[in-house]
């Protein structure tokens, strides 16, 4: 009998050790794997890992939960990657958690963005207002997205980019005609020469409503030297257009069968009027 109790005692004690070494192994690989989630992460807002491929889920190190995301956000982010219909139009204000997730955004966070909204049939507005767009971001951002089959609206309101963010979007707008709305508002960096521009990329598209409101814009007599043929409000609201700019407008109302019925002038010299 005795020796029995020793032998199980024995037992015992082997199992006791079996489990405190599977303990010990299992906060040691845990512990292993914590630290080196946390160290890739690390690398990704550093901007120094971006082009490793992530296995698991390639969207978490950029639109994941640590830059402010919400669960609602997130499902929409996959929606729009997997072409999903029910997502309709896509902001970069996460309004769950009253966060701008533009601000947040890296370089390859604006690519892969940028290649979601392309690849996407049923999107027709993307608001990108007061996202901290500059030159670099609008160029990853539509190096991917060069054409759309669906956007209708597109706003960049209260930006920072200039001119070469400006020539980042162009192909864009020449390869979707569809487009109808079309707001670079609030954007000092945004002179005539922009203006010209984009002017110039809508000839003969179907926009409907142009917004430039607070840039630095002080010659417009694009609009008659390009053709929009659908046009029916320009907002050009604190914009030094002076006599010139009026007799330009003056001209696009002249003609029996223009569309232009809005013009907002606020802060231009000329009074707002309504054709």
């Amino acid at each position: 009998m005795l020796r029995t109790l020793i032998n199980c005692n024995r037992l015992l004690s082997d199992h006791k050790r079996v489990g405190y070494i599977y303990t010990i192994a299992s906060l040691y690989i845990n512990s292993l794997c914590y630290y080196w989630i946390r160290y890739r992460r690390v690398l990704i807002m550093m901007n120094i890992d971006e082009e490793y491929e992530y296995e698991v889920d390639e969207d978490h190190p950029y639109f994941g939960e640590h830059i402010g995301t919400s669960d609602w956000y997130r499902r929409q982010l996959h929606q729009i990657k997997n072409n999903e219909d029910g997502v309709t139009s896509f902001s970069c204000n996460d309004s769950y958690n009253d966060v701008n997730i533009g601000e947040r955004l890296i370089k390859r966070a604006w690519q892969l963005l940028g290649r979601y909204i392309a690849n996407n049939t049923h999107l027709e507005k993307i608001f990108l207002a007061d996202a901290s767009l500059d030159d670099l971001k609008m160029a990853l951002f539509f190096s991917e997205l060069r054409m759309s089959s669906s956007l209708k609206t597109l706003d960049l309101d209260y930006n920072e980019f200039g001119i070469e963010g400006v020539r980042s979007v162009l192909p864009f707008l020449e390869s979707s005609p569809q487009i109808t709305i079309l707001n670079f508002g609030h954007n000092n960096e945004i002179n005539t020469e922009c203006f010209e521009l984009v002017v110039r990329s809508l000839h003969d598209k179907s926009i409907r409503e142009l917004y430039f409101m607070n840039c630095n814009i002080t010659d417009i007599s694009s609009l008659e030297t390009h053709n929009l043929p659908t046009l029916q409000r320009i907002n050009l609201d604190s914009s030094n257009i002076g006599r010139e700019g009026c007799i330009t407008l003056s001209n696009l109302l002249r003609p029996e069968g223009s569309t232009l019925t809005e013009l907002y002038l606020v802060n231009t010299g000329m009074a707002e009027t309504k054709k």
